[in-house]
């Protein structure tokens, strides 16, 4: 059995390959991404034998669905994707990712320049004048910021 990193990379790879402009979402990375995604799915009939991991790669086209889990990794072996992509509205293409962001290298994620990476952060704590440790209210749960170099 396919491991959803698997069916992510391969997914992610065709719209490359269809030149697609798209945003790519780790639910893994970023919490608020994982609730994103069970907002846009809420109702959705899942496998209860696939567990959670029925759900990703999900694919949509601004707010429309286009497939989810094995149907949209079927869609893409099949050479299906375009057509799929063009009946749920006007898609963008671009030149396929080619690390063309000198930040980022076109992954849309950067180390938080606030605590590089650590997550962890130095803050004054005027009440009581003294300097205290808190969490990194600038980047995700791995330290990661979204990239600012990159167009929207």
């Amino acid at each position: 059995m396919r491991t959803p990193r698997e069916r992510c990379r391969d997914v992610r790879a065709a719209l490359v390959r269809l030149g697609v402009d798209f945003l790519e979402r780790d639910v893994s990375m970023r919490e608020s991404h994982a609730d994103e995604l069970e907002r846009r799915l809420a109702g959705e009939v899942r496998s209860a034998a696939a567990g959670g991991d029925a759900i990703v790669p999900a694919l949509f086209v601004d707010d429309a669905r286009v497939a989810i889990g094995v149907e949209l990794e079927e869609m893409s072996r099949l050479g299906l994707l375009g057509k799929a992509l063009r009946e749920k509205g006007e898609v963008r293409t671009a030149a396929a990712r080619d690390g063309s962001c000198p930040s980022c290298g076109g992954e849309k994620l950067v180390v938080c320049a606030h605590c590089d990476g650590s997550m962890r952060i130095l803050m004054r704590d005027k009440a009581r004048g003294v300097d205290v440790e808190r969490r990194c209210p600038w980047c995700n749960e791995v330290g990661m910021q979204e990239c600012a170099e990159c167009p929207r």
